[in-house]
């Protein structure tokens, strides 16, 4: 029997008290369908992100560089930022608060652990794949809550970190393995995009939540990572205009990524 149900006595969480933070990148690469022809989503990170292969993952030329994809990944979020910003000429410009109808974008960072990697990455995204991760409402984080980690905090009798089970995390297939497009976007920006799902989709039993468990190792790990950035204050930190990211430069040219949310 797994130890899920007590680890939250053994450890302790630390409460609130850049680029250039040195971790690698990855992020979902929006799959769109034209007509009756679709392409499949995934995971996507360069080449320079990892230093070891991670579970699930394979060698990719999707941009024509070297890089890895994965069509799903178990991972476990830690702490999320999201910072606007706005692009002309291919600039990127960082805005420290949202201001509607100024042809902002959100960019968002989740620093987290993935299975098979023994370091914290950090997923990004803008968009609608932001919003379909990580909504507090509607995101898979949010299902997670409700159908793993408050069920757990329920039969454990107590409050258990997020970070205590795996999310499984990717793109939608149906019972013929192809991909399941969802249209996004309104007026002149709809477009079919291949969904992202959580791998549960009803309140977990208590052997799913077994299978779920991270292991006691792990959430030791991820509760050490969780308290370092959280009392380096990583999620309130911002980003300068000069400290743009490519990716962020680069935004005015991802049309499957261009809906706000």
């Amino acid at each position: 029997m797994s130890n899920w149900k007590n680890i939250g006595k053994q450890v302790q969480v630390v409460r609130p008290a850049g680029e250039g933070d040195g971790l690698g990148r990855f992020r979902w690469n929006n799959g769109l369908k034209v007509g009756r022809n679709g392409s499949a989503g995934c995971w996507y990170a360069k080449s320079e992100s990892f230093h070891s292969l991670p579970t699930g993952w394979k060698a990719s030329t999707l941009y024509g560089e070297d890089g890895y994809e994965a069509e799903h990944i178990n991972m476990i979020p830690l702490l999320k930022r999201s910072q606007p910003f706005s692009v002309v000429d291919g600039m990127a410009t960082w805005h420290t608060e949202w201001r509607p109808n100024q042809g902002m974008k959100m960019y968002t960072e989740v620093l987290c652990l993935i299975e098979g990697y023994n370091q914290p990455l950090v997923m990004t995204g803008k968009g609608w794949a932001a919003s379909r991760i990580t909504h507090y409402k509607r995101g898979c984080f949010a299902e997670q809550h409700d159908y793993v980690t408050s069920v757990a905090s329920k039969l454990a009798g107590m409050t258990l970190q997020p970070w205590a089970f795996w999310h499984s995390i990717g793109g939608a297939y149906d019972k013929k393995h192809e991909p399941m497009f969802v249209e996004v976007g309104s007026g002149t920006q709809k477009t079919h995009l291949h969904d992202i799902t959580l791998g549960i989709a009803k309140q977990a039993t208590e052997q799913e939540i077994d299978a779920l468990y991270v292991g006691d190792a792990l959430y030791a790990q991820a509760t050490d990572i969780y308290n370092e950035y959280m009392t380096a204050e990583w999620h309130k930190q911002k980003r300068k205009s000069a400290d743009a990211p490519a990716s962020a430069s680069a935004a005015a040219e991802d049309d499957d990524e261009e809906l706000a949310f």
